[in-house]
């Protein structure tokens, strides 16, 4: 077989995301707090870029006519709903004070155990990698590749992990979570342990009858076990605090002005950037080389593109959240109650945008109203069908079997179908399962547990 070298040329169509592109897309998504350090950074890297200050006149390039009418039409706030003279008002955000952190929690326990370097480096990144509620959701797999080592000596350091206070911490589900806790305080109880490992489910849904046949217990056997059962910490990490202070800043304001609502967008949360002067003036100095205004030039069309996507970014975002107040204004005259079912594509069609745009829009966002801070995403619920063609937010048939279950007698509290069939009254199509459903993610425990409390 021979094999021999050759040169061929071929045209093809390939996307090419451009490096401006990319950055209007990060802008667009990005929290207050990751806009504010990519800013920063931004700054840092470019010298025409300046920070305007409050009350400071920006003055804008005058390279181009295109650059003088963007600087021109990012002073002006008229067509976002604000003015010049009467800036909307900025909420104070609140600051949550951390506590003791589960990470420095475990690492204190890690320094007193006779471990060799590979566990202790393994435990020690386990633990970094835990959520808040004490949970490890990196496969171990993963975590192997990552630390270059062999699954085997991942599990190992998870088997230290485990061992630490507060039980059940670095389980990687319920089950594991409840097993480790049992391990630990009720080693004799294999009924528990049983319960846990092998009727889950059923332990859930307080199917007491079905378990004492298919076990074959007695009753007072297995309401001691599940009374042990119920002691046990779901969640054993979340009474320790983060590791850093955490802020909600709402990015979008809707106020009540005369009975219609008046959507503002928090300024204060807003970057705005200007052109620095004397970089600009150089830039027209007649004995600059040509190197440095090749470099200064490069770096005022990078700058100027920031400004601008910074500026999309303000604009997309209100004409979002106009829509969408549009939208769900009976949530905003009603409350919970009148929250609506709405898709990222309703939202997108009326403005003329990308259901992936509006994503962007409205990720880590937060609106405040009379009724409280939300996520933007609350907003976009979805929904089960009435009885009258209509469609009902999930968020608000949750409330509903709230406010059953709140009223209820608590000698006879309502069944998962007693609630099913009253929403059916109401007008609302629901099965049992769906209501056990929505009654589970609020964490509202089924009736024979109501009853016993």
């Amino acid at each position: 077989m021979v094999t021999k070298a050759d040169i061929r040329l071929e045209t093809a169509q390939k996307l090419a995301f451009r490096p401006e592109l990319q950055q209007a897309v990060a802008v667009l998504q990005f929290s207050t707090q990751e806009l504010w350090q990519y800013v920063q950074q931004q700054l840092t890297e470019n010298p025409l870029l300046e920070l305007k200050e409050e009350g400071e006149g920006g003055e804008p390039p005058e390279e181009e006519a295109s650059e003088d009418s963007w600087v021109d039409y990012l002073c002006d706030a008229s067509d976002l709903g604000l003015s010049q003279q009467e800036p909307a008002s900025s909420p104070e955000p609140v600051p949550v004070a951390p506590g003791p952190s589960l990470y420095e929690h475990l690492l204190q326990q890690l320094a007193f155990l006779p471990l060799n370097s590979t566990e202790r480096a393994v435990a020690e990144f386990l633990a970094g990698n835990l959520d808040q509620d004490g949970y490890l959701r990196l496969p171990l797999a993963e975590a192997a590749s990552l630390l270059g080592i062999s699954e085997e000596a991942v599990a190992r350091g998870l088997k230290v992990l485990q061992s630490l206070e507060p039980p059940g911490v670095g389980a990687r589900d319920l089950r594991e979570c409840l097993l480790l806790q049992l391990e630990r305080s009720h080693p004799e109880d294999h009924l528990a342990r049983k319960l846990v490992g092998e009727h889950l489910e059923e332990l859930a849904e307080g199917e007491w009858a079905k378990l004492v046949r298919k076990l074959g217990v007695s009753q007072e056997e297995l309401d001691r076990a599940v009374e042990r059962i119920r002691q046990l910490n779901p969640r054993p990490g979340s009474n320790f605090g983060s590791n850093w202070v955490e802020y909600v800043v709402p990015d979008i304001v809707v106020q009540e002005v005369e009975g219609d609502y008046e959507v503002l967008l928090n300024e204060s949360v807003y970057p705005r950037l200007v052109i620095n002067s004397t970089y600009r003036d150089l830039l027209r100095h007649p004995q600059l080389g040509p190197e440095a205004k090749t470099f200064l030039q490069q770096r005022l069309k990078q700058a100027l593109w920031l400004i601008k996507n910074l500026e999309q970014r303000r604009l997309t975002l209100y004409r979002v959240a106009v829509a969408l107040v549009e939208k769900q204004r009976s949530f905003f005259d009603q409350g919970l109650s009148g929250l609506k079912p709405l898709t990222l594509r309703e939202i997108a069609e009326e403005i003329g945008v990308h259901e992936s745009t509006v994503s962007r829009a409205i990720a880590n966002k937060y609106l405040q109203c009379s009724r409280g801070i939300f996520p933007l995403r609350f907003f976009f619920a979805s929904g089960v069908s009435s009885s009258r063609g209509q469609e009902v937010a999930a968020q608000a048939v949750k409330w509903l079997i709230k406010q059953l279950i709140d009223k209820e007698d608590p000698a006879a509290p309502l069944s998962d179908q007693a609630i099913a069939r009253e929403l059916k009254r109401q007008g609302i199509e629901l099965s049992r399962r769906t209501v056990a459903k929505y009654r589970m993610e609020m964490g509202i425990p089924n009736a024979a547990k109501r009853k016993s409390q």
